[in-house]
Formats: structure tokens, C-alpha cells, sequence
């Protein structure tokens, strides 16, 4: 069995390496000045770029002076160049808007000018109107019976309801004769219909309507329209029409070009609409006119047209006390079978229900128009 000891190990390459040089002095000096030969040359080589670096960051210090005073320059030349600018922008700006102020100036100069003309002009027609030897409405046979009124402070005129009420699908309507059961409907909010073996969920809900509460009506003649009164009951109406827009369309009778033509139906007096407006004023002054209807002459009126315009309106909300509308009415079977088990479950008082007055129901991908009148009634 062999052992080797690591540290006579170690020894023995220390000794190894440690071995002496066998070279001789001259050729141990020899080398040494080739090293320092070597040396010098690299320091020569390090010199030289170090001196070419010195000159290169002198130029570049040199450049970047020289580049500086250029920028300094050029931000002087920018902010001399703003500052001109500046001030022409503002002279602009200030002729700009002395321009606008004279241009709206003029603009409501000549609106107040315009406004003067047409109000002259009205005055000036009406005047026209005043001067004319009859009264412009037509002739009515009337006569005293003995009843009087106080006189009223001013013109009235009664308004009756008659309001359009889009109905979307899916929805009904309900009108009870008692206003207690709408509200108990109401109050309920969320009613189960039971149709078959499922039910239906409804939802009722108030209906609000938006309702004229003040109105105010100017009124003044149309000057392109005339009114034709006095005619008598012959031939039908397409016929009258026909006739007096023949008539009146001839100059030698006054007339002109007739643009539309109507018929009252509560007093067959006819509305004739000229393209002219020369031509109403022309016809209402002469007022009197022999036509020929059916081979027989009559005598007929043509005043001014009084038309009306809306000065004032005020409306205000109000709630149909005895109509509830049902939301959420899916379409599960036939129109006309689901519209009769509503109306009935809503009838029953079990339900909330009561007497119905109208029931009106849309189904789902259609839509109309229901029609309110006084009370809350629906068409």
C-alpha cells in the first residue's frame, strides 16, 4: 500500500517553479532594454493620440462655442420675430373686432328698419280694411229675440280637448267610469293575470297629458286668401269648387292664378288661395259678384281672409284621473282573445278592478294613436 503526503506535494512545486534563471547577464540585459524599447514605443504611440485628442476636443469646445452663438442668435431672432407677431396679431384683433361691431350694428340697424316696413305695411292694410264700405264677414240673416248677455271685457274662446296620445306595442290602455278604481289600480302597481296555466306580469301606469291652460290669438287678414259667402245649396262641392276657382281665375272678373281651393262644411263658405296677393285685396274691394252657377246668377260676398296667429301659449300637465296604461304585454296568443281576458280580470273589484268605459290594447310591432277628450276618455 503507497502514500502520498500533499504538502511534500506542494513542496516540490514550489521548489519547481522557483527554479533559477540560467541565463547570463548580458542576455538578461539585452532583454530588458528590448522591453523598454517595446515600452517606449507604446508610450510614444499614447502621446501622440492623446495629442490628437487634445486637438480634436479643442475643435469640438471651439464648434459647440461657435454653435451657441448661433443658437443665442437664433432664439433672439425668434423672440424679436414673436414679438412682432404678437403685435400684429393684436392690431388685427382689434380691427377684426371694430369690424364685427360695426357689421352688427348694421345687421340691427337694418332688422329694426325691416321690422319698422313690415309694421307700416300692416297698419297700412289695415287701415285699407277699415275704409272699405261693408264689414269683412260674411252675411248672415239674423235677428233680436230678446236675450241679453253682460258685456264681456274681451273675446273668449272655449277650448274642448281633443288630444293625440301615441300608444307604443305591448301596451294597453284602460278607462274606468270610477276614479277610485284607477287609483286603487294604480296603488297596486304590479298585477298577475292569469292566463291558462301561466301568468301574465303587468305593470299599471299613470297616463299624463300636456294641455293648453292659456292662449292668446292675434288675428289678421291673409292677404293671398278671400272668403266666398252667400253660396247657395246646389250642385255638390267639387262642383262649387270647380266653378268659383274658374271664375275667379279670370282677369276680367278681378281675378288671378288660383293656388288651393277649400270648402267649409259648417257654413259652404269657400276659401280661395291666390298667388298673387294683389289679387285678394283687388276681389275683397269689389266684394260683390254675379256668378253664373248651374244656368242660374247669383249674387255672391268675398271678404278678407282673417287668419290667426298663436301670440301666447301655456301649457301644464294633467293626469287622466280614470285611465291607467299596462306596460309590459308580451304577445302570448291572439289579439283579439288577450284584449278579452285583460278587460275581464281588470273588471273584476277581486282584482282592483271595476266597471270598464274603454279598453283599448296594441300589441307588440304595432303602434296608434288613442284620442282624449274631457274626463279622460279614450277613442
Amino acid at each position: 500500500m503507497e502514500f502520498s503526503d500533499p504538502l511534500c506535494s506542494d513542496m516540490s512545486q514550489d521548489c519547481s517553479l522557483r527554479s533559477e534563471d540560467t541565463r547570463s547577464p548580458q542576455e538578461k540585459l539585452k532583454a530588458i532594454k528590448e522591453q523598454t524599447k517595446t515600452h517606449m514605443q507604446n508610450f510614444e504611440r499614447i502621446a501622440e493620440d492623446n495629442e490628437k485628442l487634445a486637438s480634436a476636443q479643442k475643435d469640438a469646445q471651439k464648434m459647440w462655442q461657435e454653435f451657441d452663438l448661433r443658437i443665442q442668435k437664433a432664439l433672439l431672432d425668434i423672440e424679436s420675430s414673436k414679438s412682432d407677431l404678437e403685435s400684429q396679431a393684436a392690431d388685427y384683433k382689434w380691427k377684426l373686432n371694430q369690424t364685427k361691431m360695426e357689421q352688427d350694428e348694421l345687421l340691427k340697424e337694418k332688422g329694426q328698419l325691416q321690422e319698422e316696413t313690415t309694421r307700416m305695411e300692416s297698419q297700412l292694410w289695415d287701415l285699407k280694411q277699415k275704409t272699405q264700405k261693408t264689414t269683412s264677414v260674411p252675411d248672415r240673416n239674423m235677428i233680436f229675440s230678446g236675450h241679453t248677455v253682460p258685456l264681456l271685457p274681451q273675446a273668449e274662446f272655449e277650448v274642448t280637448p281633443h288630444i293625440l296620445y301615441p300608444i307604443e306595442g305591448g301596451t294597453a290602455l284602460v278607462t274606468f267610469e270610477e276614479e277610485i278604481v284607477a287609483q286603487k289600480i294604480l296603488e297596486i302597481g304590479t298585477h298577475e293575470v292569469k292566463l291558462g296555466d301561466c301568468f301574465l306580469r303587468l305593470e299599471a301606469q299613470p297616463v299624463d297629458v300636456v294641455l293648453p291652460k292659456h292662449i292668446e290669438i292675434e288675428m289678421h287678414v291673409c292677404e293671398r286668401r278671400i272668403l266666398i259667402s252667400n253660396i247657395p245649396q246646389v250642385g255638390t262641392d267639387e262642383q262649387i269648387l270647380d266653378k268659383l276657382e274658374i271664375f275667379f281665375s279670370k282677369q276680367k272678373n278681378g281675378g288671378g292664378e288660383v293656388e288651393q281651393t277649400e270648402m267649409m262644411p259648417d257654413s259652404r263658405n269657400v276659401i280661395l288661395a291666390f298667388l298673387d296677393d294683389k289679387v285678394a285685396q283687388r276681389l275683397a274691394q269689389k266684394e260683390l259678384f254675379e256668378v253664373s252657377l248651374f244656368n242660374k246668377t247669383y249674387l255672391l260676398k268675398v271678404t278678407p281672409f282673417l287668419n290667426g296667429k298663436i301670440r301666447e301659449l301655456q301649457m301644464c300637465r294633467s293626469r287622466c284621473s280614470r285611465t291607467v296604461q299596462l306596460v309590459g304585454i308580451p304577445n302570448i296568443m291572439e289579439e283579439d282573445a288577450l284584449q278579452d281576458s285583460l278587460e275581464i280580470y281588470f273588471q273584476k273589484p277581486s282584482n282592483g278592478g271595476g266597471e270598464v268605459d274603454a279598453f283599448v290594447y296594441v300589441p307588440l310591432g304595432k303602434s296608434v294613436l288613442a284620442v282624449f277628450e274631457e274626463e279622460g276618455t279614450v277613442i
